[in-house]
């Protein structure tokens, strides 16, 4: 017997990732929402046998009624609070047509639970893990902070089993015909972000003493920067191959900056259990950097 899924975000990084691994499974009947006609017609070529309604997540009837008859929704575009609220609407619809609650996959971030003051220091605070009982209790305020919350509590409510995912910093280059053929995007935010910092200012930089850890991978941000720095120097698009500190005044021109500061450090105990092993390291992060310094300075990013 067949599952309905109805996915979200389906040409972004993730989402299309995630969209050219479940089409290749004839278990899953596949419906994914898009922007324009062009690109439902292009996924529909790319990969035959994948549904397609066109809106968007502002399209709450067109979302309910479409979450109502799924048995799966992949809530993969998460940053929308009313966009998640019409999904679990269709969610419920379903559990009280059929008595069995549906399954609802939301996508947040680790950056939840970063810790905003941090401005360039080492870590001070315990490494977050996703079998902390106090997850929810220590969430920040982040556009991702409600409509993870939405969830949370549809999944109180009963009428839905909820999983959230909380992705950490993404990198590498993706493959397959989706992102071959132009329409998912290949760049995440973090990394081209950076780059494109450090190429406007001609030098790569640091937030404050750049001490701080990001993420589960455990990169330090010191490293980090020094790697970027490196390559743009040797690329003649950074005055020095050792980083300066960022000033207020581009911390003023790009309120995200302050970001690069942070310290968001997490460990995933609970998803290893479930038979989650992930094969890249930070020794295949260091080698993917030079190539997200090419696609940034050709404009693919």
């Amino acid at each position: 017997m067949s599952t309905s899924v109805f996915l979200t975000g389906s040409t972004g990084l993730i989402g299309a990732s995630v969209l050219q691994v479940i089409a290749k499974n004839p278990k899953y009947v596949v419906t994914v929402l898009v922007r324009s006609e062009q690109k439902a017609v292009k996924i529909a070529e790319l990969l035959p046998g994948v549904k397609t309604v066109v809106g968007s997540l502002d399209d709450a009837a067109l979302l309910t009624e479409t979450a109502a008859n799924s048995d799966v929704v992949l809530q993969i575009a998460a940053f929308h609070v009313p966009g998640t609220t019409a999904l679990l609407a269709g969610a419920k619809k379903r559990f009280e047509a059929t008595g069995k609650a549906p399954i609802f996959i939301n996508t947040s971030g680790t950056g939840i639970w970063a810790d905003l003051g941090a401005n360039g220091a080492a870590p001070s605070r315990k490494v977050t893990k996703d079998t902390d009982s106090d997850l929810v209790q220590t969430f920040i305020e982040l556009p991702h902070t409600p409509p993870t919350m939405v969830g949370l509590e549809a999944a109180a409510a009963g009428y839905v089993k909820v999983f959230t995912v909380y992705p950490s910093t993404v990198w590498g280059e993706p493959s397959g015909p989706l992102f071959d053929s132009g329409v998912a995007h290949v760049g995440s935010i973090q990394v081209p972000m950076l780059i494109k910092e450090s190429i406007g200012r001609g030098q790569g930089g640091v937030v404050g003493e750049g001490l701080n850890v990001w993420n589960h991978v455990h990169i330090d941000d010191t490293t980090d920067f020094y790697i970027y720095t490196e390559i743009l120097h040797a690329k003649g698009k950074s005055a020095s191959s050792v980083p300066t500190q960022f000033k207020q005044e581009e911390f003023a021109a790009n309120s995200f900056l302050f970001f690069f500061g942070t310290n968001s450090t997490t460990e995933a105990p609970r998803s290893r259990s479930i038979g989650w092993a992930p094969k890249y390291t930070t020794d295949d992060f260091y080698p993917a950097v030079p190539k997200e310094v090419d696609a940034v300075l050709a404009g693919k990013r």
